[in-house]
């Protein structure tokens, strides 16, 4: 029966033989030091790649968006498979039609990319900005961290003369002033209030978007004969319980019947383009142009690895044939199999950590 001393010796003598283990193994490593290098190197190299490429996979493919419940945000597209084009932009009409036919959404906001001209004369600046209504703060679930948001009733021209900041522009050319709301602005030779700031989390969304202004139309942008007119991003939020299938099903059962009742042109039109609603997940969408690339990219780096590590194997087992003689001296002075074992396993472990943590730096 083993008593607490005897453990308690046998896991002295444990650590004890693998500080010995680790002494040595540096020693070999500075006395090699040309093997020692290309090894190092070569793990660093791949390494290096294989994370970096990994990271931006994670984040663009695996990542989910930081927003509540980021599997319920949804955009609604447009698609004509027959002429080709299968990702097309919404537009205002379907705005104003789904919030009072379809189920499946808590709430639909329209959102534009845009370039405007911002500052005073002599100041001029172009900058990124974004032109919504006002339920893409619904839609993902994100509160001010100064002032306030905008509200459906500024979403109509001469009323919509606001701007809210994106935090980080805020904090870059505002100097995070406190003082900031109420202040004007001037955005394409136009006068606009500044009444909110949306945090970092809202740049998630868009991360070129430096500020948001209330999105307005005309009575002919809301004309319904200009329905597949595309241009502005529809964005919602799914009811709990409802799923993307579901949605997607629902919207092309919507068009349907919307195409169905329509003019003869617009059935053949609908008919020879393939025109047709979809709805996909925000992420998805975003990553779908890229996603073979980056599935190439890091297939690419994962077989450069894999040689890498072949290559290493190769060195490591040229060293120890040439160590033999070294072992074989070890082992007449008395040193186990287990202990030669442990020795060649502490010395491969610290090259690969060290090789390691030289590609965690590279990449």
């Amino acid at each position: 029966m083993t008593t607490p001393t005897s453990r308690e010796s046998a896991i002295t003598a444990v650590i004890s033989g693998l500080r010995t283990d680790f002494r040595h193994a540096f020693r070999l490593i500075g006395r090699s030091k040309g093997m020692s290098a290309i090894t190092l190197l070569t793990l660093a190299l791949c390494i290096g790649a294989t994370t970096a490429i990994f990271s931006t996979v994670y984040s663009l493919m695996l990542k989910p968006l930081p927003f509540n419940e980021p599997e319920r945000v949804v955009e609604l597209y447009t698609s004509a498979v027959k002429a080709g084009l299968d990702h097309m932009p919404a537009n205002v009409p379907f705005y104003l039609d789904y919030p009072a036919n379809a189920t499946s959404y808590e709430t639909l906001a329209l959102w534009s990319f845009t370039f405007t001209l911002f500052g005073d004369e002599g100041a001029v600046v172009r900058q990124p900005g974004a032109r919504a209504t006002a339920e893409i703060f619904n839609v993902l679930r994100v509160q001010p961290i100064l002032g306030s948001f905008f509200t459906k009733e500024q979403n109509v021209p001469g009323a919509d003369k606001v701007i809210v900041l994106t935090q980080s522009f805020w904090k870059s050319d505002f100097g995070e002033d406190p003082e900031v709301l109420g202040r004007e602005v001037r955005i394409d030779d136009e006068t606009f209030v500044v009444i909110g700031v949306a945090p970092h989390l809202f740049e998630a969304f868009d991360a070129r978007v430096k500020y948001i202004l209330p999105i307005s139309w005309n009575e002919n942008q809301a004309n319904p004969q200009g329905r597949y007119g595309v241009g502005i991003s529809l964005f919602g939020r799914l009811k709990s319980g409802v799923s993307i299938g579901q949605a997607d099903a629902e919207a092309k059962t919507l068009e349907k019947i919307y195409v169905d009742a329509s003019s003869p042109q617009l059935r053949q039109f609908a008919e020879r383009s393939g025109m047709t609603m979809n709805v996909g997940g925000v992420q998805e969408q975003r990553v779908n142009p890229v996603r073979p690339t980056l599935l190439m990219l890091q297939g690419g780096v994962a077989f450069v690895l894999l040689i890498g590590c072949v290559n290493v194997a190769n060195l490591l087992l040229v060293r120890s044939n040439a160590r033999r003689s070294e072992l074989a001296i070890r082992s007449a002075l008395g040193a186990g199999r287990g202990s030669i074992i442990r020795q060649l396993i502490v010395e491969s472990m610290l090259l690969t950590g060290m090789g390691a943590l030289l590609g965690l730096a590279l990449a």
